[in-house]
């Protein structure tokens, strides 16, 4: 079996299938950074790792048909059809004393639907020591037992289930909303944090830009150097401070539509305005009180 796995907008294999979808905001260090601040938590890569192996058990069952087995149907107690008698809600209520299933996630998962049983077992027995782990919960070691059984069984061999790459759930290309809008985030919080602090001070050191200005970013590019110079040593801070800071007027002054028509007074008020972020920086670790 080789799960495909693609970006979507949640974790989740598609139903009798081993294509596996992966919360696209976990494929990217800035998305994973604003989702985690936006929801106010984010996965761990271990908390990924769980979620990878859950899926993959779904996957693996779905590939070889293991469902319709009486052995598997007694074990995970299935009850009338695999797939149709799944709840529609995420309410259920456990037995966090049960010795019948395993726990992975701590959230007593396994014990929402047998699909979701055999994928937390799956999980577990891919973590290994389970044997150990689970040698007080006789039901729940007999269902590890089980797996380890179907792997060495149908592991290296073809699925029996052909695939198709092209069934899944809502991939990235299909998603149209905004990742502002999926993640509920304020557009105001994040507007200020990429104005920043910079937008009106440097709407006060250059003009808007028109015929026969030089463009403030290209200013900054030219006389970067020097400024950085005075500015590290007039402050104390690091170049590498200073340096991001010119980095950022440049970007914002850019992006305002900015222009220098005065050069000398202009690179005066750049070199002061730098120094003085920089030393406050230096002297608290911000830029802003």
């Amino acid at each position: 079996m080789k799960p495909v796995f693609y970006l979507s907008n949640e974790y989740g294999t598609v139903v009798g299938t081993s294509n596996i979808g992966v919360g696209f905001w976990d494929a990217d260090p800035t998305l994973w950074e604003l989702y985690q601040e936006a929801r106010g938590t984010a996965n761990s890569k271990a908390d990924i790792l769980l979620l990878l192996r859950h899926e993959c058990g779904h996957a693996f069952c779905y590939s070889y048909k293991l469902y319709r087995q009486p052995e598997f149907r007694r074990l995970f107690r299935v009850r009338g059809h695999f797939f149709w008698t799944y709840p529609k809600t995420d309410r259920y209520v456990p037995n966090p004393w049960s010795k019948d299933f395993v726990n992975p996630f701590g959230d007593h998962y396994a014990q929402k639907h047998p699909d979701d049983d055999f994928a937390d077992t799956f999980t577990e027995f891919l973590a290994g020591g389970w044997k150990q782990r689970y040698r007080a919960k006789p039901g729940a070691l007999r269902k590890l037992r089980y797996v380890d059984r179907m792997v060495r069984k149908w592991g290296r061999k073809p699925a029996l289930v052909p695939n198709d790459p092209e069934n899944l759930d809502l991939p990235l290309s299909e998603m149209r909303q905004s990742v502002r809008d999926f993640l509920r985030a304020s557009i105001a919080r994040y507007k200020t944090r990429a104005q920043g602090y910079l937008d009106s001070d440097l709407e006060a050191i250059f003009v808007r830009r028109r015929n026969g200005c030089t463009p403030a970013g290209e200013f900054v590019s030219k006389f970067g150097r020097e400024v950085e110079g005075r500015a590290s040593a007039w402050s104390g801070a690091a170049a590498p401070v200073v340096r991001d800071i010119l980095d950022k007027i440049r970007a914002r002054a850019g992006a305002l539509g900015l222009g220098v028509e005065d050069k000398r007074k202009t690179l005066v008020e750049l070199s002061a305005y730098v120094t003085s972020l920089a030393t406050r920086f230096a002297m608290s670790g911000r830029f802003r009180n």
